[in-house]
């Protein structure tokens, strides 16, 4: 049987009640991730990581063009392409370094040829690239990385982006890429 996992996100913490047992939900405001134990009220969603401690927990906004350079403390990363220029782009940029894990959204509306990448500063990935989880083709592999146009994607993407530096290897993991209608 399959099963359809919810990823929301908003700013603040998660009031209403969760749409599915497994929802996931992300407070754009500090990073703090929830997890949905139930359906009944707001109550029913479980805090997983506060923004606090050893681990990540800064957003990293994405919302024009030029470079962003992914920082220790970012676990997130917010692209709201449509408000990039038109035919701008945004490059995120991986310390080649340090192993590195993020969540990221991408969000398009009324598209015009802008362009996200997702690079290591070095320049190559020997190692490779793979996208899994997606049926539409909206990013392009790169020497240096990912290259998403928002013509292309015309919609929004809930994913994971890995980087393991022994292998220098990109891997994203997409849970939900949905076109705009």
């Amino acid at each position: 049987m399959a099963t359809v996992t919810h990823v929301l996100s908003g700013a603040g913490e998660p009031l209403d009640p969760p749409p599915s047992i497994g929802a996931h939900y992300v407070n754009t405001n500090n990073g703090a991730l929830y997890l949905a134990k139930g359906t009944a009220s707001g109550a029913d969603w479980v805090k997983l990581g506060s923004g606090g401690g050893s681990a990540p927990s800064e957003v990293l906004h994405v919302n024009t063009d030029g470079q962003f350079l992914l920082e220790p403390q970012h676990s997130f990363v917010e692209a709201r392409l449509f408000a990039i220029p038109e035919l701008g782009t945004a490059a995120i940029g991986i310390d080649p370094s340090t192993s590195r894990q993020f969540d990221l959204n991408i969000r398009t509306a009324g598209p015009s040829g802008q362009q996200l990448q997702i690079r290591v500063t070095s320049g190559e990935l020997p190692g490779g690239m793979s996208i899994v989880g997606t049926t539409r083709q909206w990013a392009v592999q790169e020497s240096y990385g990912f290259l998403i146009n928002a013509n292309d994607l015309n919609g929004e993407v809930w994913a994971r982006v890995y980087f393991d530096a022994d292998e220098l290897t990109l891997s994203m993991l997409v849970f939900s890429d949905v076109p705009n209608a």
